[in-house]
C-alpha cells in the first residue's frame, strides 16, 4: 500500500512512500546525455534505510535507520508501484519498462532470489501493456558481510539466467526494440566505484571490499564476459579528481571492458567535507578523451536531491498540492509559486551577522526563508549571499507582498472558501516568507 506520494514540478520524478517506509521512484527521463529511449524506471529499494554506511551517502550522512524488509514485501513493493502508476493515468504504451535495483540499501547484503524476482517484476510489467522491456539494472558496493562470499556467487548466477531468459526465452518479443541485445546484455551489473585507489576506496566505502578483492571477484566470475559492467564515479573535490586517479579506473574500467558512468553529486547541508569536483566538466572532457565507453548524468542531478538512485525533487509537492495548483491555475495564469533565490553555500561564520545587520537585513528574514528552503540553520550557521543576491531577495519579497493583496482579492471574487485562500498562501514561496516573520 502507498502511504505517501510526491511528484517533482516537471512530473518526470514521482516518490512513493509504502506503509512500511520503504521508498520507490518512478523516472521518466533518461539521465545520460545521448539517451533518447522514452523510458519508464522504477528504482525499488531492498531495505529501509542502508547497512553498508558509504560515507558520502545521504542516508548515511542523516542517520537513517536500517530495517530489513522481506523478499515477499519488496515484490509487493514493486507491485504497488505499478498499481500506483496506472491509477495515476499513465500512458504505459509510449514507454519501455525497467527495473532498476539502485534504491535504498544494497540488494548484495539481502538474502533475494534475484531471478525470481525479475521474472514476477517483468510479468507484471507486461500486464499494464508497457511498449517494452528495456532492462534490469541491479547496483551493489560490494558490501563485507559473512554472507557476501556464497551470496555474490549466487547472485551472478540468477542476474546471468534472468538475463538468458530475458533475451533468449519468452520475453525475445517483448524487448526494447531501439537496443541491440545482441550487443548488451538485459541485465546489467553496475559497481559503485568511484574509486580504485585503496586508500581512497577506504575512505569512501568503508564497510566494502577493496579493490584487490572487488578484482578477484570479478576475475573469478569472469562475469564481464556475460552482462554488461558499469563502473559508477563522482568526482569529488580534492578526494578522487586528480588526473592520476582518473587514469587508474579508466585502466580498471579497459580491463573488464566496462562502461564508466559519471554521476552529478547532490549536496546537502550535512555533506562532511563532500562536494562534487568545480572541474566536473573538464573531467568529463578528460574521460572521453582516453575511453570510448564512458556516459555522464546531464539529469536528475542538480535539480534533486537523490540518495543511490532515491530522488526527492527540490520542489516536491504532494499529489493533492498538485490538484489543487490547478484549480489555482484556473483563475491565474503562469502562477509562479517558486521565486528562486541563487545562494552560493552554507559556511560557519562568526562575523556573518555583522554583515547582514550593516545592510539593514532582517536576519530572521534571512534564517526563516532558508529553513522553508529546507536548510536547517542553528545559531551560527547561515547562507552566504552577495550584496545582489540580497537585494533581489528583498525585493521580490516586497513584490510578493503586493503581489498576494491583488491575487488573494480576485480568489475572493471568484467565491473561493477561507480554506482555500489560505492553501494558495501556503503556495506562494515569498508568502510563506512572510508569514513566519
Amino acid at each position: 500500500m502507498i502511504k505517501e506520494e510526491f511528484v517533482s514540478e516537471d512530473k518526470n520524478v514521482v516518490k512513493l512512500i509504502h506503509d512500511d517506509g520503504v521508498e520507490s521512484v518512478w523516472k521518466f527521463n533518461s539521465s545520460c546525455e545521448g539517451t533518447k529511449n522514452m523510458k519508464a524506471v522504477l528504482f525499488v529499494s531492498s531495505s529501509l534505510g542502508c547497512s553498508v554506511g558509504c560515507e558520502f551517502c545521504w542516508l548515511t550522512q542523516n542517520e537513517v535507520r536500517y530495517k530489513k524488509i522481506s523478499q515477499e514485501t519488496f515484490i509487493r513493493n514493486i507491485k504497488d508501484s505499478l498499481r500506483w502508476l496506472y491509477d495515476w493515468g499513465f500512458e504505459f504504451e509510449s514507454y519501455n519498462f525497467k527495473l532498476s535495483f539502485m534504491g535504498m540499501g544494497d540488494v548484495f547484503i539481502e538474502s533475494f532470489d534475484i531471478y525470481q524476482i525479475g521474472i514476477i517484476a517483468l510479468d507484471e510489467a507486461l500486464l499494464y501493456k508497457f511498449k517494452g522491456l528495456d532492462g534490469i539494472d541491479i547496483c551493489t558496493s560490494f558490501p563485507k558481510t559473512p554472507f557476501n562470499n556464497h551470496g555474490t556467487r549466487e547472485k551472478f548466477y540468477s542476474m546471468v539466467e534472468l538475463n538468458s531468459v530475458a533475451i533468449k526465452g519468452m520475453y525475445s518479443n517483448r524487448l526494447n526494440k531501439n537496443n541491440d541485445y545482441s550487443k548488451r546484455s538485459f541485465v546489467r551489473l553496475f559497481i559503485s566505484m568511484h574509486s580504485v585507489d585503496q586508500y581512497t576506496r577506504a575512505l569512501l566505502f568503508p564497510n566494502s571490499v577493496g579493490i584487490n578483492s572487488i578484482g578477484a571477484i570479478l576475475d573469478n566470475s569472469k562475469i564481464s564476459n556475460k552482462l554488461n559492467l558499469i563502473f559508477h564515479y563522482i568526482p569529488f573535490k580534492n578526494i578522487n579528481d586528480s588526473l592520476t586517479q582518473i587514469e587508474d579506473i579508466i585502466d580498471f574500467a579497459k580491463k573488464y571492458n566496462a562502461e564508466i558512468r559519471l554521476l552529478r553529486y547532490n549536496e546537502n547541508y550535512k555533506n562532511k567535507g563532500f562536494i562534487e569536483s568545480p572541474r566536473f566538466n573538464s573531467i568529463v572532457d578528460i574521460f572521453k578523451s582516453r575511453y570510448h565507453k564512458v556516459k555522464s548524468q546531464v539529469s536528475i542531478g542538480k535539480e534533486v536531491t537523490s540518495a543511490c538512485g532515491q530522488f526527492m525533487a527540490g520542489s516536491v509537492k504532494t499529489v493533492e498540492e498538485l490538484k489543487f495548483e490547478e484549480k489555482i491555475d484556473g483563475v491565474f495564469l503562469n502562477v509562479d509559486y517558486n521565486v528562486d533565490i541563487q545562494y552560493k553555500e552554507i559556511i560557519l561564520d562568526k562575523d556573518i551577522k555583522k554583515f547582514y545587520d550593516s545592510k539593514d537585513i532582517d536576519l530572521k528574514y534571512l534564517k526563516n526563508y532558508t529553513i522553508y528552503k529546507g536548510i536547517e540553520l542553528d545559531d551560527k550557521l547561515y547562507v552566504q549571499l552577495s550584496e545582489k543576491d540580497i537585494d533581489n531577495k528583498m525585493r521580490e519579497y516586497y513584490i510578493g507582498q503586493k503581489k498576494l493583496a491583488s491575487m488573494i482579492s480576485t480568489l475572493k471574487s471568484k467565491g473561493f472558501s477561507d480554506d482555500d485562500i489560505n492553501n494558495f498562501i501556503l503556495h506562494c514561496n515569498s508568502i510563506k516568507v512572510a508569514k513566519s516573520l
